[in-house]
């Protein structure tokens, strides 16, 4: 089998991928079978695979958990502390695997508690309320629940420190208590800025990088150069083994020997990050066959590795981190031959570059909906950068902390803060221009043609056929062109009621996605909450392929409906704000570009006529300033209203003959201010939509609210209770469906 490791990798993750679907371990057999009847060649490689297979997708371990049920509000555990527990100024959290049921649970305790008071392989009792993990309530959304489900935690429990009793820990606590003391140092001695990058890649601790630095990492291309990967243990293997063979310390064999047995620390050291794991775990391969005095071919060191992890623990496979990063190892050990036929490092590191970006782009489009054209020439300037410069002066400050003086460390300290400040700002300039291409989720066919269309480009290139390659690379950008074009050819129109929380924000999409309108854009209201821009808007609009939104309209200047307004406004380009003369507040959008209607004002989209109702006159109530306005689409008659009041409702009321609606948006997210008796009679819709937040302190929406629709007998449709809710149209007809079942 040696040099077709591969096909085992593959059947195992096809294995894991396929577990969830009943009876999906038939097709394991059914290359037994036809191994048995038909003895093809290489027989002992099927079998194995066909083993694998069925190994994978049979076994309960590679299958993910379902939610917790909440029956019981309060749970007594007695168990095991199975991680690293995570402390902060704010909290302390690990993951708790009970004695009895074997099951994994998030802990959470709203207290800063000593390390050492709680270690990895402590044996604690403990008590407390049982939640289930935040899940995705709009499509687009990163779905908490699931990626912790995936690994095997199956809920969170929230736990008063009085309530948590811990013993003893594993024998290797001591090396995370000095992981964690080395951390505290780092904090103590450098400045926030300098810790923080030390930290993130030295010991693959990121939580105090600025959240402004990793988003510009993402949004080029970067974010491998923040993780801890095969760059960091190389360079640690060659610095280690300068060091020691340079002043005669140890011998050629004996260093392997050390090293076999200090790297599994770094692992533990850089925080088990799956890329630390396959890069320490290929270097442990290759030392042990050196010693050995046997050869194998890298891939299929690569492929038992990639076997062997998912055996031990499956649920890597399901994160980015571990099938990036085995992804493009893999493709640069197959690659091998085509990279050395470069005639310059230059060339070498564009050729990796462009290879690295090729082989993730499937999975960076189907995880966050949008690549960089231009990262590739980030890499090729960023790369070099952090490999010879960033990451060993990061080595050579963290052995400064415990050896250097501070009348030396500080000048060090400052000069590696101004020297990343200064190389930054090339990143920062090319972020002005703004190259990102959304193209939406990558279908499942888009995906399959483009791996095929690399893999003969590849094949072509490194065979000198460069005609045949260049051929193949266009087709590969034609099925990019293609799967982003798709929207704009044969797509229905929609109407989106975001679950933005306590808020509005509504997405207009008219068919074959002629114009996109957004109404509204809520913010965060309280400090700590978190952003509903970043969390649920942009990624809505980057799933649904959209980077461009034609109209903004807002209703009125509360912060639950224009808090992400300035964010869409910078973000995405917008051709049109629209708003009452009576909206207070500045936008970041040119005079000509904003558009001020009140009642009796008309305006046309895509031949669907708007009819501004409301306001007349400016309010002293700022809810009763809310645009409400009618038209019709897909069928329905629609009508929007803000936060409009009883009072707004009763002018409204009196100044209009006709007002019948089939959908309305109930105003103030269903208080009992709005939406009265007599506004119902007057406008009878069949649906009502109230965009309230789950839970909230408001107790929106009010029972009052509620009777009266049902008096009326309106469907009423609520995020609170459904997520997103999406309405889908073609011509006049249209469906109503809910993100959540």
């Amino acid at each position: 089998m040696k040099g077709n490791g591969y096909w085992l990798a593959i059947a195992s993750a096809l294995g894991v991928y396929l577990a969830p679907i009943s009876y999906s371990w038939l097709g394991g057999f059914l290359v037994l079978g036809g191994v048995i009847l038909f003895r093809p060649a290489k027989r002992s490689l099927l079998l194995a695979s066909g083993v694998l297979f069925i190994v994978c997708s049979t076994t309960d371990s590679f299958k993910p958990l379902s939610s917790p049920t909440l029956s019981t509000s309060v749970v007594q555990m007695n168990g095991i502390v199975k991680e690293n527990p995570t402390f902060t100024s704010d909290y302390t959290s690990f993951i708790f695997e009970d004695d009895q049921t074997k099951q994994k649970w998030n802990t959470f305790l709203f207290a800063s508690l000593d390390h050492r008071s709680v270690q990895i392989g402590s044996k604690c009792s403990l008590s407390g309320e049982v939640e289930r993990h935040p899940f995705a309530r709009n499509p687009g959304e990163f779905d908490y629940e699931a990626f912790m489900l995936h690994k095997g935690v199956r809920g969170t429990i929230i736990v008063d420190p009085s309530q948590l009793h811990c013993q003893g820990g594993s024998w290797y606590k001591e090396l995370f208590s000095k992981r964690k003391e080395a951390l505290d140092n780092l904090d103590q001695n450098l400045s926030p800025f300098t810790s923080s990058w030390v930290k993130a890649l030295v010991f693959g601790e990121d939580r105090d990088l600025s959240e402004e630095t990793i988003e510009l990492f993402q949004r080029w291309g970067l974010s491998h150069l923040l993780a801890i990967s095969g760059l960091h243990v190389g360079l640690c293997i060659a610095l280690f083994s300068y060091l020691t063979l340079r002043f005669s310390l140890l011998t050629k064999r004996k260093l392997i020997i050390c090293l076999l047995f200090l790297l599994p620390i770094y692992i533990l050291f850089a925080g088990g990050a799956p890329s630390v794991i396959r890069a320490v775990c290929m270097a442990e391969a290759a030392m042990l066959l050196s010693l050995m005095k046997q050869r194998w071919p890298m891939t299929d060191i690569i492929s038992y590795l990639f076997c062997s992890i998912l055996i031990f623990k499956p649920s890597l496979i399901h994160q980015l981190g571990f099938q990036f990063s085995f992804i493009v190892t893999f493709g640069i050990l197959v690659s091998k031959k085509w990279i050395s036929l470069s005639v310059h490092p230059i060339d070498s590191l564009l050729r990796i570059s462009l290879l690295c970006q090729l082989i993730v782009l499937p999975l960076q489009l189907q995880s966050f909906y949008f690549f960089n054209p231009l990262s590739l020439l980030a890499n090729l300037l960023f790369v070099p950068l952090m490999s010879i410069f960033v990451l060993p002066v990061c080595f050579i400050i963290l052995a400064g902390v415990n050896i250097l003086p501070p009348s030396l460390l500080q000048p060090l300290d400052a000069v590696f803060q101004k020297s990343l400040e200064i190389c930054f700002l090339t990143l920062r300039g090319m972020d002005e221009f703004d190259v990102e291409w959304v193209t939406g989720q990558m279908s499942i066919v888009s995906i399959f043609l483009f791996v095929i269309a690399f893999v003969w480009m590849m094949k072509r290139w490194e065979v000198g056929k460069q005609r045949q390659s260049f051929l193949w690379g266009v087709g590969l950008s034609i099925i990019l062109i293609a799967e982003a074009s798709v929207p704009f050819l044969f797509s229905p129109g929609r109407v989106t009621m975001l679950d933005i929380g306590q808020g509005d924000c509504f997405i207009i999409e008219w068919p074959n996605r002629q114009h996109v309108m957004m109404i509204d854009a809520a913010g965060v209201l309280e400090e700590g909450e978190d952003d509903t821009f970043t969390r649920i808007i942009e990624p809505y609009l980057h799933e649904r392929g959209i980077k461009k939104v034609n109209t903004l309209l807002l209703t009125h200047a509360d912060q639950d409906h224009i808090g992400a307004a300035e964010e869409v406004l910078t973000s995405f380009s917008v051709d049109t704000l629209i708003t009452s003369p009576f909206f207070k507040g500045d936008l970041p959008i040119k005079e000509e570009k904003w558009k001020k209607v009140s009642g009796g004002d008309r305006f046309v989209i895509e031949e669907t006529v708007f009819d501004i109702l409301y306001p007349i006159q400016e309010s002293e109530d700022k809810n009763d300033n809310s645009l409400v306005m009618s038209f019709t689409l897909g069928g329905m008659a629609w009508m929007f209203t803000g936060d409009v009041g009883k009072e707004g409702e009763e002018d409204i009321s009196s100044l209009a003959d006709e007002l019948d609606v089939d959908v309305l948006k109930v105003a103030h997210h269903g208080s009992d201010t709005s939406t009265g008796a007599q506004w119902l009679d007057t406008v009878t819709p069949k649906v009502a939509l109230i965009s309230a937040g789950l839970n909230n302190r408001y107790g929106h929406p009010h029972e009052q609210v509620i009777e009266r629709l049902n008096k009326e007998g309106v469907k009423i449709i609520r995020t609170d209770q459904k997520g997103a809710v999406i309405y889908q149209f073609s011509g006049g007809t249209g469906t109503f469906y809910s993100h959540l079942p």
